[in-house]
């Protein structure tokens, strides 16, 4: 059963780099970011990278799922607008290359969900978007479950 979170947006002003950043995570995930590599994906990067993670960032949400077919991942984070299909639609299909993969939607626009929407599409949790650097650290812990290696 997937759990759903939606951060509700507020009136934030995003930190300035190095303000806020969470300590290191103790064992990386590999994440996946499909967004504008202008501006989500690269703050999201260098938000996730800081913070210990291997991220590969994508402008282009085909080219992700190619990705997630030849690579695995622990995470996906998505934007709702992406090209020639949908962030619901990539959350979706990403489902059916890689089960279970967990998919945070970042958006603007949280309130505006529709819950069983999310739930049915594969999604997670839900980013709200100004974010602060904490909270992607949030989202990561409460979604990475990194497998346990056998002795």
């Amino acid at each position: 059963m997937a759990r759903l979170i939606l951060d509700a947006p507020t009136a934030r002003t995003p930190e300035p780099a190095g303000v806020g950043l969470p300590a290191r995570h103790p064992v990386p995930a590999r994440i996946l970011v499909v967004g504008d590599p202008d501006a989500l994906g690269r703050e999201l990067a260098e938000t996730l990278e800081r913070q210990g993670h291997m991220v590969e960032v994508l402008n282009h949400p085909l080219q992700a799922l190619a990705s997630l077919r030849a690579d695995a991942a622990d995470l996906l984070f998505t934007d709702l607008g992406t090209p020639d299909i949908t962030g619901w639609e990539l959350a979706s299909r990403a489902q059916v290359v890689r089960p279970g993969l967990p998919v945070v939607i970042v958006t603007r626009y949280a309130q505006q969900l529709d819950q069983p929407r999310l739930h049915a599409m594969g999604v997670t949790r839900v980013l709200s978007k100004p974010y602060l650097r904490e909270e992607i650290a949030q989202v990561v812990a409460a979604t990475h479950r990194p497998l346990s290696v056998a002795a």
